[in-house]
């Protein structure tokens, strides 16, 4: 049986962890780390055009996707 759905897309994960270190890096983060917080500094970087790829709040949210999975700290 086929699995349903379209196949995640997968990102340089480089920029992914440029990412995440940004966003430590900016609220000196040193404890578990929120998955929405990650979202809306993605969404913001976007914005000012610090990056150039709009990711969902299911990659940072779900388990398995790339977002979730190299987060250091996960809630």
């Amino acid at each position: 049986m086929r699995s349903r759905g379209r196949k995640a897309k997968i990102f340089p994960e480089k920029d992914i962890i440029f990412i995440i270190e940004s966003y430590i890096n900016s609220t000196n983060t040193v404890s578990k780390i929120k998955y929405n917080d990650v979202f809306l500094f993605s969404q913001k970087m976007y914005l000012n055009n610090q990056h150039t790829y709009v990711l969902s709040e299911d990659f940072w949210r779900k388990v398995g996707r790339q977002g979730r999975e190299l987060m250091p700290f996960k809630k």
